[in-house]
């Protein structure tokens, strides 16, 4: 048996051997335990960077998921809601989720539907469907201001039927009433999508041009006096046919005046000459 080396520490009055190899193995554990732990330690890191991993992507999830559900569709209805305070009636929403906020969507909808029915009808004469007389003032304004910062002209027609009471009288109202509905769609007809035609009051039409000169007025109102002449109606037996005709006036901004109701003034004195000088023609006014 090989012999075995031992170091002797005094201890009092006795000496207490302690093998080398014992110490070795020792400090040798000491090292496996060190190894380990540190072991432990990164894998414990590694744990908490997995679960903060996980916990930043359910988070994350969450976030979006409550953003598409509820965030989302709430800026939508308050943009939508925007919207339709400034005036834009025709604006509608889209909420792709099948929930409570789709059904406020919706309602929201059908909001703005009537909103821009009820607006249609505060705007539009019932009889001949086009605009009526609060709008065509309203419109005039927000012409001429536009051809005022554009230097641009604009024009005004004042149409008449001719001789329209004895109409009334001879055939009756009905008969009355699809005049005006006929005078109305040969005026639309007529005028370019941009225009404004209203009905001004009873038998009598208001038409505004944009970015029309007094010339190019003259022409948009003769092919509306001829449009109108050229029409046939048929009595109440339905055996004869008959027309009706239109007197028109026209005035121009800023060729005639550059005040709003100076320029429906001076339509009108010129309505007025046509009435005087034979009816059925039209007139411009002379500065």
């Amino acid at each position: 048996m090989a012999s075995q080396k031992f170091f002797v520490v005094y201890l009092g009055h006795r000496y207490a051997p302690h093998p080398l190899l014992t110490g070795a193995r020792r400090w040798q554990e000491v090292d496996e335990n060190k190894a380990v732990m540190a072991r432990d330690i990164s894998n414990f890191k590694i744990l908490r960077i997995v679960l903060f991993l996980l916990s930043a992507t359910g988070f994350a999830f969450i976030g979006y998921t409550f953003y598409r559900i509820l965030i989302r569709p709430l800026h939508i209805l308050q943009a939508g809601a925007t919207q339709i305070a400034e005036g834009q009636l025709d604006h509608r929403i889209h909420i792709g989720t099948a929930d409570e906020l789709q059904e406020l969507a919706g309602d929201f909808n059908m909001m703005a539907d009537s909103l821009a029915r009820l607006e249609k009808e505060a705007i539009t004469d019932g009889l001949t469907g086009l605009f009526n007389h609060r709008h065509f003032y309203s419109r005039l304004e927000f012409e001429v201001n536009r051809a005022t910062r554009a230097n641009s002209p604009v024009s005004v027609l004042i149409l008449d039927v001719d001789n329209f009471k004895r109409y009334n009288d001879r055939y009756g109202h009905p008969r009355g009433d699809e005049v005006l509905r006929k005078c109305a769609a040969a005026i639309r007809d007529t005028v370019r999508g941009v225009d404004i035609a209203a009905r001004y009051g009873g038998e009598e039409f208001a038409v505004i041009l944009t970015e029309t000169d007094k010339k190019g007025a003259m022409v948009v109102a003769e092919n509306i006096r001829r449009a109108i002449e050229e029409q046939r109606f048929r009595d109440e037996e339905g055996d004869t046919t008959h027309n009706v005709t239109v007197s028109i006036g026209v005035s121009s901004y800023p060729a005639d005046t550059m005040e709003i109701k100076d320029l429906i003034k001076k339509a009108d004195d010129a309505l007025y000459t046509a009435k005087k000088e034979g009816k059925n023609r039209v007139c411009a006014h002379v500065c």
